[in-house]
């Protein structure tokens, strides 16, 4: 398991863009991609799981890049490029940073 860093709270600011019906569907692609690639489970994910809550779970849970590599691509498969873009620019900026 992942130690928690400042994943959790970047991740919430992109979980409180999205509307209400948008962080359901959200979830959902994200239970699926969990299965889907045999991650360790966290069986706290369910349909009344707040966004706080999900970011936390998320950044314990897992590396902070696989965190962000899984974001992006379900924010890719719920079409909110603009929230890619955002991830995009941001990666840029660590990586410039780390320079």
């Amino acid at each position: 398991m992942a130690e928690p860093d400042s994943t959790d709270f970047d991740l919430l600011w992109y979980l409180d863009s999205l509307t209400d019906r948008e962080f359901q569907i959200f979830k959902n692609y994200l239970q699926r991609m969990i299965s889907d690639l045999n991650l360790l489970k966290i069986p706290q994910i369910h349909s009344e799981t707040p966004k706080e809550q999900l970011a936390a779970l998320l950044a314990i849970s897992y590396e902070g890049q696989h965190v962000w590599n899984m974001v992006f691509s379900i924010f890719e498969r719920m079409r909110q490029y603009d929230l890619c873009q955002k991830i995009t620019d941001r990666r840029n900026r660590e990586w410039c940073a780390e320079k």
